[in-house]
């Protein structure tokens, strides 16, 4: 789901104030009157807890992408806040002390005896990061997972060469580069997702359903075509706001009822198309059930004034029967209509 993710505005921002800070770190440092070398300690203060809080904005941008309720969980935050923290103290500490870095009367910058800290702590964050998109790869969508498994490679590679050789300045850029990446992801993704529910978009459709290869569809891809019931009503009765609202919860719905591998889009106001592949476990029963089940569970905890139900059309692609999947979809979609026109009582169920 796209989400305009304060964490990563975040990240962006103080990026740009590192930037900032290392385009005035080089004028500070030009001079040794008290003036620029008290600018030139502060610009370094900045730095030191810069990083680190790049890092920890990375983290939070990962765990909402997973939707993961982080201000719902105090513990998680008081320990991803704590090497932070620490880097604070100790960055503040060596204006006054050579904790991470000293600056001397000649404005000349030297690495302090607990330098050593400060890299750990952005490694910290960065291999958090990290282990956290590994461990939750089978909940990221395959085409989000390579750039969020990439985002911190620059920068850990950046760091080492910093590190190893004495007044290189390469992490800021390695950092942009990084930064840009996942930007351009982003904003890819946006041409492709649906404002607003996050799920694929008409656009992003059109190309799946032009990539299936009807061999290695047969028999084993289901696709199933889902249409709100009377959502007109609910529109014209309560608002669209309140419209808007039934369609994200929908969406929300179909995506903890599918899989990550799944193609979930909506095609239309409030028409969805889901394809899944199944198997001697995954069934087009147990999908169906699954689906109605999350249906009654989104009803029976929705604060909304009615219930939602919904008409669809499932069935599994076959070769001989259905030819191409455009008749395939076709199909769905009548048998989606018959399920609404038994609904309204205009049919009778077979």
């Amino acid at each position: 789901m796209v989400r305009d993710s304060r964490s990563f505005k975040t990240l962006i921002f103080i990026t740009g104030i590192l930037l900032i800070g290392e385009t005035l770190m080089i004028w500070a440092s030009s001079d040794n009157t008290m003036f620029h070398i008290i600018f030139y300690r502060l610009l370094n203060v900045v730095n030191f807890i810069g990083l680190p809080a790049t890092a920890l904005s990375w983290i939070f941008y990962i765990l909402r992408e997973l939707s993961y309720g982080i201000k719902n969980r105090p513990g998680i935050i008081a320990i991803l806040v704590i090497p932070i923290s620490i880097s604070v103290i100790l960055a503040f500490g060596s204006m006054f002390t050579n904790l991470y870095f000293y600056v001397d009367m000649n404005n000349v910058y030297t690495r302090g005896p607990l330098f050593v800290i400060h890299f750990i702590v952005n490694y910290s964050y960065l291999l958090i990061g990290l282990a956290i998109v590994i461990a939750q790869r089978k909940k990221i969508n395959p085409n989000e997972f390579v750039p969020m498994l990439l985002f911190p490679i620059p920068p850990m590679i950046g760091g080492v060469i910093q590190t190893l050789f004495y007044g290189s300045n390469i992490v800021l850029p390695m950092l942009v580069l990084s930064i840009l990446m996942i930007f351009i992801f982003i904003q890819t993704r946006r041409v492709v997702t649906d404002y607003l529910t996050g799920l694929n978009n008409r656009r992003q459709y059109e190309k799946y359903i032009a990539s299936i290869r009807l061999s290695g569809a047969d028999g084993k891809l289901a696709g199933m075509q889902i249409d709100i019931d009377n959502f007109k009503n609910v529109n014209d009765t309560y608002g669209h706001y309140l419209g808007d609202e039934v369609l994200v919860g929908i969406a929300k719905l179909l995506q903890d009822t599918f899989e990550k591998q799944d193609f979930i889009a909506r095609t239309g106001g409030d028409e969805f198309v889901i394809f899944f592949n199944v198997d001697k476990v995954r069934t087009i029963s147990t999908i169906i059930k699954k689906f109605l089940d999350s249906l009654h569970a989104y009803n029976e905890t929705s604060s909304h004034p009615f219930k939602i139900e919904c008409s669809y059309g499932v069935d599994l692609f076959l070769h001989k029967k259905h030819q191409t999947i455009r008749s395939f979809i076709a199909h769905l979609d009548s048998l989606m209509y018959r399920q609404k026109r038994i609904h309204h009582g205009e049919e009778e169920p077979s």
